[in-house]
């Protein structure tokens, strides 16, 4: 959004990205919400599904579905970019009046 407003990528941007990131794989992995299905990979001993992932990235056998992981997580990063960028340029005229209001007090 940073890149549509100032034609650059300020140093907020890298702290959104990493937000949308966890939360996308979050609803990926904790919630079932992507095309793999509802499933969970919070063990019963309690860990977090980061710990169990890295469990998994050490085992060969377990590379496909960490990249189906990676992949849903992206499709919902990049849907969300989508979505930001078009309203973004959609209210682009009342956001710039708020600004030019809020710099006048």
């Amino acid at each position: 959004v940073e890149e549509l407003l100032k034609k650059s990528y300020l140093v907020g941007a890298a702290g959104d990205l990493q937000q949308i990131t966890g939360l996308a794989r979050q609803m990926v992995v904790t919630f079932g919400m992507s095309k793999l299905g509802l499933w969970s990979l919070m063990g019963f001993s309690g860990q977090s599904a980061d710990v169990i992932m890295r469990m998994m990235a050490r085992n060969s056998m377990s590379e496909k579905p960490a990249e189906d992981i990676d992949a849903a997580v992206k499709r919902i990063s990049d849907r969300a970019y989508e979505i930001a960028l078009r309203q973004v340029r959609i209210n682009r005229e009342a956001m710039d009046k708020i600004v030019e209001v809020l710099l006048e007090k």
